[in-house]
């Protein structure tokens, strides 16, 4: 404890004296590296360390836990697996004894247009030769027929009926057309008349 006397406040460690506490505190400061008159502060009770190191030691023991609980659950995946697939073999095998069925087959889609469909499709063509003189696609067709109520076809089922009008030699193919598509003409009878 510093002396208190008439000189005030006296330095321990050199013995030099001030009549302010505040005087003496800045020369041990200065002269004996900031050692203070006041009292050295005791630790408190409760240090932040002291409180983590308790949350620490929980996190890691839980984390432990689940490290042992993962290697649990692969463990027991491993045994799973096989069994799995055992059962799954066995349902299917005695599930439906006898022969196997034979997945259904589809039907392959007709390739030829009805004689129906055929005779309307040209008589609509028979219909409109003037409109068809420079030819016609099977695109342009379609759209023709099935504009302002007319026939109710497919694009696809108007391609197979100008197949078979050109089988059957009604039309003829008069060139490809620039975008790769066929262009049709109407095959005119020619007339006595007209071939004298």
């Amino acid at each position: 404890m510093p002396d208190t006397t008439e000189a005030g406040f006296t330095c321990p460690d050199c013995g030099r004296s001030f009549t302010l506490e505040r005087g003496l505190t800045r020369h041990r400061n200065y002269a004996h590296g900031g050692t203070s008159v006041k009292s050295e502060p005791q630790p408190m009770p409760y240090t932040v360390q002291g409180l983590t190191s308790g949350l620490e030691q929980e996190v890691a023991r839980l984390e432990a836990e689940l490290a042992t609980l993962d290697e649990q659950r692969h463990q027991l995946q491993a045994q799973l697996r096989p069994l799995k697939g055992a059962l799954t073999a066995l349902t299917r095998q005695w599930a439906n004894p006898g022969p196997k069925k034979q997945p259904a087959k589809k039907k392959p889609a007709s390739r030829h247009a009805s004689e129906e469909l055929v005779g309307q499709v040209y008589g609509w063509l028979e219909a409109h030769t003037t409109e068809l003189e420079g030819g016609f696609t099977g695109k342009e067709l379609h759209r023709r027929i099935t504009s302002n109520g007319g026939l109710t076809v497919s694009p696809d089922r108007v391609r197979l009926v100008l197949a078979q009008l050109h089988d059957q030699g009604l039309i003829r193919l008069d060139r490809k057309t620039q975008g790769g598509g066929k262009l049709y003409k109407l095959v005119r009878e020619v007339s006595d008349a007209e071939a004298t």
